[in-house]
């Protein structure tokens, strides 16, 4: 579950860029893109359900500085097709 860190806080722009963000990422399907079940507002408060993806972050991945070139290339290749799929429905990632 993805939440607007600052919750009540947040800037009305901040929690529209994070629905309208939610929106895009739900429309696209492929392998290499996380899955968005749902999103919207519970409580006042904007939220993503997301698919679960166990391993860490990709900067946990690749943030030791310790993988070997060829897993590196493989996963350089995924993270590739996803921006490559998000590109295709002319979704720029930020």
């Amino acid at each position: 579950l993805k939440m607007v860190l600052g919750g009540v806080k947040a800037k009305p722009q901040e929690l529209a860029r994070f629905l309208a963000e939610a929106a895009l990422v739900a429309s696209i399907r492929h392998p290499n893109v996380v899955t968005v079940y749902d999103y919207g507002e519970y409580n006042g408060k904007p939220f993503m359900a997301l698919e679960f993806l166990p391993g860490g972050t990709l900067n946990d991945r690749v943030g030791r500085g310790k993988m070997a070139p060829g897993e590196a290339a493989v996963l350089l290749a995924k993270v590739a097709r996803g921006v490559a799929a998000a590109h295709a429905e002319q979704i720029v990632h930020r």
